[in-house]
């Protein structure tokens, strides 16, 4: 179960083992609630009706698997709407207006139909979202870095991270 937890999401999540453990931790402190209680017996009693045979343990492991899958898409709802909520105070700044004409002189550029403001809104704010994402993600588990640029003369060299696209020159010594 933690290898699928932890695949499916990471990125939304950002950070896995973080995650995993105090997911852990929120499935341990479940198990004895009245919600817990509840959920238990009424798989106990859709298993009886429907003959099938099940241990209390795998009763009680499917319980938890559902209280970890609600988990997770209550923490992915949370995440999409706090990042939303800043891809909307994005579109009232002049950096917005700048990216708005940029997108659309490379839509231009590339013969492209040029899709009304409100779609470009659209697009923009989702590309805000995914980028935020991954910047999440970055923060929390580290930066996928890649070497460009080295310049042994002058000692110095870019690094460029390969998930989120963060950019670092260095001076080396």
């Amino acid at each position: 179960m933690q290898k699928e937890i932890d695949g499916e999401n990471t990125l939304i999540n950002g950070g896995s083992e973080n995650f995993i453990k105090a997911l852990e931790e929120k499935s341990e402190a479940y198990v004895g609630t009245d919600m817990y209680n509840s959920m238990f017996e009424e798989l106990t009693r859709c298993y009886i009706r429907q003959k099938t045979e099940k241990t209390d343990e795998e009763i009680k492991n499917e319980v938890i698997d559902r209280f970890k899958t609600q988990c997770i898409k209550d923490e992915k709802n949370e995440l999409y709407e706090k990042l939303s909520k800043e891809a909307e105070e994005y579109t009232h700044t002049d950096q917005f207006q700048l990216d708005m004409q940029d997108a659309k002189y490379m839509l231009e550029m590339e013969g492209e139909t040029i899709p009304s403001d409100f779609q470009m809104t659209d697009r923009l704010k989702e590309i805000y979202i995914a980028q935020k994402r991954r910047e999440v993600f970055c923060e929390e588990n580290g930066h996928s870095w890649r070497e460009t640029n080295p310049d042994p003369e002058n000692g110095t060299s870019d690094l460029d991270c390969e998930c989120c696209g963060e950019h670092h020159s260095l001076q080396w010594l």
